[in-house]
């Protein structure tokens, strides 16, 4: 195994939420101490401290991997990670733990972890911008509207296009995913044209 393996292996176990790989990235008598928001705990045996990582991060959707790294430090190895999560019937969080790990064989021998405790995610308030493209269609100047409208408003905003060009309930959208952006709606408009929302996603 490479340099830090068996801490990489934990790691990326953790952030893919796959807890027989957790467990197999421990020694069957491996210790972990986590000093958790509300109190000290001590978990014995690779089997319950894998039981550990399930149930904080089993049932999370959607669940994303802000940042993780793996570092020595003296005689230890550090694992970081960072995670944006919805737990069931809870809101929106992040969780950062810290990990300090003892490695010999293969297998992390022992866990010091401290966690900030699953933190709320403030709601971010999004703007929504206009844009009428009138009779634009894709192949005559809207493909190159809409680049230019999505690139002038803030990452997270919404741009709701007005048209009543047809072609553009399938062009549009696909050109938006391309680009990485989110569709948000397709809504028929009084007029008998579309009003596509797209999220601006980079």
């Amino acid at each position: 195994m490479t340099e830090h393996g068996a801490a990489h292996a934990l790691l990326e176990a953790i952030a893919t939420r796959d807890f027989e790989a957790t467990c197999a990235a421990l020694d069957a008598s491996a210790q972990m101490r986590a000093l958790l928001p509300s109190e000290f705990r001590v978990v014995t045996d690779a089997e319950q401290v894998a039981s550990q990582f399930r149930g904080w991060f089993g049932d999370a959707e959607p669940f994303t991997v802000v940042g993780k790294n793996v570092e020595q430090i003296g005689d230890k190895v550090a694992v970081r990670y960072r995670f944006r999560l919805t737990r069931p019937n809870e809101t929106e969080t992040q969780i950062e733990q810290h990990l300090f790990c003892v490695t010999a064989d293969d297998a992390v021998e022992h866990i010091d972890l401290v966690c900030s405790g699953f933190r709320a995610v403030a709601a971010v308030a999004r703007q929504a911008h206009d844009f009428d493209a009138g009779t634009l269609g894709c192949t005559d100047g809207l493909a190159v509207e809409f680049r230019k409208r999505i690139k002038e408003i803030a990452i997270g905003d919404l741009l709701r296009i007005q048209t009543v060009d047809p072609s553009a309930k399938e062009d549009l959208p696909s050109l938006a995913r391309l680009m990485g952006h989110t569709v948000q709606s397709i809504e028929a408009a009084g007029t008998g044209g579309l009003t596509i929302t797209v999220e601006r996603g980079k």
